[in-house]
């Protein structure tokens, strides 16, 4: 029945994007999400369990509503248009509004089950409330633009609709979502929730204003990637040893690396230009921590901590030179390698230098080191780039080996001169999206100069190393995430 109701709620939604089923006016479109959710929850929780969720979540939305509605929601009020739900009754709206809560009450929850990873009941309620109110994010402004109903005062916000009204939201989806966590069961549910949730994301992106459909893939869209991401990485076999490979134990030789041609990089243009994008960006990268350890080094309290800094700093250093070594080459090729060179330098040291302070700054080292370590772990242990040229696969893998022999150090120093968890949070926020965009940018730059960007090829080479076959950032971002664990560090088994 489950999977039949997704289908038909997956079917809807797309023939409300088609114009086949009216999109305006009352919501139709959701008629099967509200089923789906109750049989889903039923299922989960059990028939009366599942009951007594639902009628909590329509008595606390009935009162938000009756309150919004007639006194406010921390001084923004907002009104029903009866005629533009038509032809249904005015009686139906006050039943018809905390039924959608539920309907997206509960796949939320599921999301925000699904990316916490265990039973801790704080975590989810605030995690879910959020991933409930970035639907409100996209249906509001799309409800408010189709005339259900309009606002009247408030603190205009995000999309022109008031921000009391996204905080009330929240306020309400936290209680009601720890209510769920509460009477769930230990193991982990399904994904169809996620599906049906990240279905809606979709709609919304395809048949939105641009400023609408954008928030609905980075409000939606990734809360819903990340816990499928999360879910899959934790069902995945166990990892098999990772058994060391002589060619580990340095770079290539100069003479290797002055013989690659750009015919070699074509080969698997995704992966090579992958990695020739963090030739660049890691240079930099090496050279910001360098000097975030050099900054903090006299403040170490223990000698031994000060020899490891001494060793991580010798390390990275000649990461960076044989990074830069491969950079010229590629220079020597045609490769524009300037424009981002130019900007990695300007973010490792002049604007994060500038602009974060040397706490901060040490929690970003941190975060790069730990998700460097991720992907070493993971590029090693399955050998994902074995069928790269010798030349060009030796240096990563050799970079990545002495990667996970330091893994911890930049941690240590930073635990001792700062172990702030909320500037380990920051740190994490900042380090591992800074290097994602910068290394995406990398990648794309260089498959655009071998007019690669258009390539089906090299599209389909990029959805199965990234995300399908060897699924790398699947993989890799859960493991990332660990860092924002109370008690982590890098030492305590896998990422």
């Amino acid at each position: 029945m489950m999977p039949l109701l997704l289908a038909l709620h997956a079917l809807a939604l797309a023939l409300a994007a088609l114009g086949v089923v009216p999109a305006g006016g009352p919501p139709i479109f959701y008629a099967f999400l509200l089923p789906f959710s109750l049989t889903h929850a039923a299922g989960r929780f059990g028939a009366r369990r599942a009951a007594l969720l639902f009628g909590a979540t329509f008595a606390v939305t009935l009162a938000a509503e009756l309150f919004g509605t007639n006194v406010g929601l921390f001084g923004a009020r907002y009104a029903y248009a009866p005629a533009a739900w038509a032809p249904l009754p005015g009686g139906f709206i006050l039943a018809a509004v905390p039924c959608m809560w539920f309907m997206m009450m509960y796949p939320s929850y599921v999301v925000a089950r699904l990316m916490v990873g265990r039973r801790a009941h704080a975590a989810i309620a605030v995690v879910g409330a959020l991933v409930m109110t970035a639907w409100d994010v996209v249906l509001d402004p799309t409800a408010v633009a189709a005339g259900l109903w309009r606002w009247s005062g408030g603190t205009p916000s995000l999309l022109d609709i008031p921000l009391e009204n996204y905080l009330a939201w929240f306020v309400g989806s936290v209680p009601t979502i720890a209510l769920y966590s509460v009477v769930d069961r230990d193991d982990e549910p399904t994904l169809h929730p996620v599906a049906a949730y990240g279905a809606v994301a979709l709609y919304y992106a395809a048949t939105s204003a641009p400023g609408v459909g954008l928030a609905a893939l980075a409000a939606m869209g990734a809360p819903a990637a990340l816990a499928v991401a999360r879910a899959l990485a934790r069902r995945a076999p166990r990892p098999a040893v990772l058994r060391l490979a002589p060619e580990w134990a340095g770079p290539p030789a100069p003479g290797d690396v002055g013989r690659l041609r750009r015919a070699d990089f074509l080969r698997h243009p995704v992966k090579n230009h992958f990695v020739n994008s963090l030739h660049v960006v890691v240079a930099h990268g090496e050279r910001y921590m360098i000097a975030n350890i050099r900054r903090v080094r006299a403040r170490l309290r223990s000698p031994e901590l000060g020899r490891q800094a001494d060793w991580f700093v010798a390390q990275e250093a000649s990461h960076a030179a044989e990074h830069r070594r491969f950079s010229a080459q590629l220079a020597r090729l045609g490769y524009d390698v300037g424009r981002l060179d130019r900007l990695c330098r300007f973010a490792g040291q002049r604007l994060l230098p500038r602009v974060l302070g040397a706490r901060l700054n040490m929690a970003v080292t941190v975060a790069i080191e730990h998700w460097t370590a991720c992907v070493a772990e993971i590029v090693l242990r399955d050998r994902l780039l074995a069928d790269l040229d010798p030349a060009a696969r030796r240096l990563v893998e050799w970079h990545c080996f002495e990667e996970l022999e330091h893994r911890a150090v930049a941690f240590d120093v930073w635990r001792d001169v700062c172990g702030s968890y909320l500037v380990r949070l920051a740190g994490m926020a900042i380090g591992v999206q800074l290097i994602a965009l910068l290394s995406l940018y990398g990648l794309v730059s260089f498959l655009a100069q071998d007019r690669q960007l258009l390539s089906w090829r090299a599209w389909r080479e990029g959805l199965r190393f990234f995300y399908l076959r060897e699924a790398l950032v699947v993989r890799t971002l859960p493991r990332a995430l660990a860092l924002a664990r109370p008690g982590f560090h890098p030492t305590a088994g896998f990422c």
